[in-house]
């Protein structure tokens, strides 16, 4: 479903699990380094069909619940022997469905289906403080963020445009 790659080049990725309708139940995020088997970092998520979107900063791995109300979730990025890390949940400001997530090396960016876009310091993850910095006033799609020096990007697609906002 998703896949983010970190400067280690481990491999993340997102599996819906099984559909009916718009409802995906047994979820699961995992991880591999080298091609070499599996670690699964969280199992059992319930989404709807947009998706488990996954990014990493090469510390954690983020990822988010798709289904309304969308919960954000981290793990440390362990590597290694195959073990089940225990997710930190983060909540989030909205009951809004998450859609897409960015990383950059001080933000985590959550863009909502409700057409905003949020974002948390990821210093301070064990009390998430989500403050909105966009409105795009159109379904998003997907998001990216990069820090080019003091300046920190974000780019947003939706159904119809795309537009960036430092």
């Amino acid at each position: 479903d998703s896949i983010a790659v970190d400067s280690a080049e481990d491999v993340f990725f997102s599996e819906l699990g099984a559909c009916s309708g718009t409802t995906c139940i047994g979820g699961r995020v995992s991880q591999t380094s080298g091609g070499v088997g599996a670690t699964v970092i969280a199992m059992g998520l319930a989404a709807d069909t947009s998706g488990i979107p996954v990014v990493t900063d090469s510390t954690n791995v983020y990822w988010a619940t798709s289904q309304s109300p969308g919960v954000v979730s981290s793990a440390p990025v362990a590597g290694g022997t195959a073990q089940v890390l225990t997710p930190v949940s983060l909540g989030g400001p909205i009951t809004a469905s998450w859609v897409a997530l960015a990383v950059d090396d001080t933000y985590l960016y959550a863009a909502a289906s409700g057409a905003t876009i949020y974002l948390t310091p990821t210093a301070s993850l064990g009390s998430p403080s989500w403050h909105p910095i966009a409105d795009s006033s159109q379904m998003l799609a997907a998001t990216g963020a990069v820090n080019a020096g003091m300046v920190h990007y974000v780019f947003w697609a939706n159904a119809s445009d795309s537009a960036g906002s430092p």
